[in-house]
């Protein structure tokens, strides 16, 4: 409960049972589960097991293992409560996490997903203490960590990384690390891109060519970036929230990292419903797809020269837009809107769909 994410509640449930132990309720997590496997492919789960420093010196701290944390309590008479959880690195902490981390395993391997997609979360600037590293690594080896933070980490344990200090400048083509960059680091770590810019100032061509863009710089996509945190009064509810749920709690926000892009929906009378930059970031990902598909066939020689020569001309061009677009984000939307971006997806669609 009260992580960076806003939420008043965690999403799994204890009983406490007559003998001390307790039972867990997965109802939530089931529920997510059935809905995101429905939907995607996931390639992480992250438990939410750490705390960042919050509010404390900035955030840019590291959690220690007696840090305070909370779960839900199911109360007999009704309700629910918070509950403090022992610390960390605890024979207590032991006895309480170990079979708790045993059934999420469980059901996240019930709904399809690999038990190595999951990683505790969620760590900051400051990563993740040893004690810590090492009593999870105790009652759960072989477990990585989400990073979400300003740098790319420098960590072996960490397995998924959201970045914010994304270089402004794109490598030119020639040097660009554009081969083979969907292949994982060397611990099989995802990195992922989050463009600093306020939503307001995230104009639609910038959403729609934020995937390609992150190709470009040799990440392997992008995230830290939320779909419904919309605006709420009052608009300042905790440090580094910026009008929104998110980092609400003062001990547990997120800070200067709190994501910037907060709403790609708006409310409506039966839900959210998709705006115009869900709609271009979907393009854009379909597009990016579409490149893969372009690039994989470059990597296994799998083009004749005439066809490959072709890709690889287009594939230039994509790119120049794309450095200049990443280079100049105060370019106004429509300065982009008029050098043929459409004609470029028609080409790009097109040379994809001869590769068998």
């Amino acid at each position: 409960t009260r992580s960076q994410y806003g939420n008043d509640e965690g999403y799994v449930t204890l009983i406490k049972k007559a003998d001390g132990k307790y039972q867990y309720d997965f109802t939530i997590v089931d529920r997510l589960l059935k809905l995101a496997t429905k939907y995607c492919k996931i390639d992480v789960v992250s438990l939410q097991v750490i705390h960042s420093m919050g509010s404390v010196g900035g955030g840019w701290g590291s959690a220690a293992a007696d840090r305070e944390r909370f779960m839900t309590l199911k109360l007999a008479a009704g309700g629910t409560e918070a509950m403090a959880l022992p610390a960390y690195a605890t024979p207590e902490g032991e006895l309480f996490m170990k079979p708790l981390i045993s059934e999420v395993y469980k059901h996240v391997t019930a709904a399809g997903i690999k038990k190595e997609s999951v990683v505790l979360g969620i760590s900051q600037d400051g990563g993740v203490r040893k004690d810590v590293v090492a009593f999870f690594e105790k009652i759960s080896p072989g477990t990585k960590w989400h990073y979400g933070a300003h740098n790319r980490p420098s960590k072996p344990y960490f397995a998924y990384t959201e970045y914010l200090y994304v270089p402004f400048v794109i490598p030119a083509y020639k040097d660009s690390k554009r081969r083979k960059w969907w292949v994982k680091g060397s611990n099989g770590a995802t990195v992922a891109m989050s463009q600093r810019i306020y939503d307001v100032r995230q104009a639609p061509m910038m959403l729609r060519t934020m995937v390609e863009r992150s190709f470009m710089l040799g990440d392997h996509g992008v995230g830290r970036m939320c779909l419904d945190y919309w605006p709420v009064r009052p608009y300042r509810l905790g440090n580094g929230s910026c009008g929104s749920y998110y980092s609400k709690w003062p001990d547990s926000s997120a800070t200067q990292r709190t994501p910037h892009l907060k709403w790609l929906s708006l409310p409506g009378k039966k839900g959210p419903i998709a705006t115009v930059r869900y709609e271009v970031m979907r393009e854009g990902i379909q597009e990016a797809a579409a490149r893969i598909k372009i690039e994989r066939a470059l990597v296994e020689g799998k083009l004749s020269a005439e066809v490959a020569a072709a890709a690889d001309k287009l594939l230039a061009q994509r790119h120049v837009v794309g450095r200049v677009w990443h280079d100049n984000i105060k370019l106004s939307n429509s300065a982009m809107m008029g050098i043929g971006w459409q004609k470029r997806s028609a080409e790009l669609y097109k040379l994809a769909g001869e590769i068998k």
